[in-house]
C-alpha cells in the first residue's frame, strides 16, 4: 500500500465540497498531503483529519472510490501503475544542517517540522551550519538518512588555497 493513496480531486467530487480551504487550515505538507505528478495525494491520517474537520459528513462513505489509480504513460502508451513513494525511489526532503558531529561521517539536520535527523555523509568537513540539503532515508541503516545527490565541493581555507596554488595544484 502506498503512503499517500487517496486523490484529493476524487474526494472533492465524492463529498461535493472543496477541500483546499480545509487542507490549507488543518493539514501539514509531507505529513498529511503532498503533490505527486501534478495531483494532490492524501495520506490516511490526512483523510481522518479532514473527516473530523468537516461540519456535515455523509452518512455512508466508501474511500475505495478515491484511490489513486492513474497509469504511468511513457511515449503515449499506458503501462502498469507505478506506486507512489515506493522503496526504490524515495522522495527527498529538504533539511537544514544543524550540527557537525565529531564523527566525520555524520551530520545532524532539522526538517521543516523541526525534527532532528542523523544524516550519513561522505565527509562532514564540507558542510556548514545552515546549509540546505536534500536527503532520503538510508534503507540499510534504520534511523539514518543519506544525501539525495552529491555532497558539496571541498572547502579550502584561504591559507590552504594559497599554499595549493603556489604548489601548482589545479583543483
Amino acid at each position: 500500500m502506498t503512503e499517500f493513496p487517496y486523490s484529493e480531486a476524487k474526494l472533492c467530487d465524492r463529498i461535493g465540497i472543496p477541500i483546499k480551504p480545509l487542507r490549507d487550515r488543518h493539514l501539514l505538507v509531507d505529513l498529511h498531503w503532498k503533490k505527486v505528478r501534478g495531483e494532490v495525494a492524501l495520506s490516511s491520517a490526512g483523510v481522518k483529519r479532514l473527516w473530523r474537520a468537516l461540519a456535515e459528513r455523509p452518512a455512508a462513505f466508501d474511500l475505495a472510490d478515491c484511490l489513486i489509480d492513474a497509469p504511468y504513460k511513457k511515449n503515449g502508451a499506458a503501462s502498469e501503475a507505478i506506486p507512489l513513494g515506493d522503496t526504490f525511489s524515495p522522495i527527498p526532503i529538504v533539511a537544514t544542517v544543524w550540527r557537525i558531529c565529531p564523527n566525520p561521517m555524520v551530520i545532524l539536520a532539522i526538517d521543516e517540522h523541526r525534527a532532528r535527523l542523523s544524516v550519513w555523509v561522505g565527509r562532514n568537513e564540507n558542510y556548514t551550519i545552515g546549509m540546505k540539503i536534500k536527503i532520503v532515508p538510508k534503507l540499510d541503516k534504520p534511523g539514518f538518512w543519506r544525501m539525495a545527490g552529491p555532497g558539496p565541493q571541498r572547502r579550502y581555507t584561504p591559507d590552504e588555497w594559497d599554499r595549493r596554488m603556489k604548489a601548482g595544484f589545479k583543483g
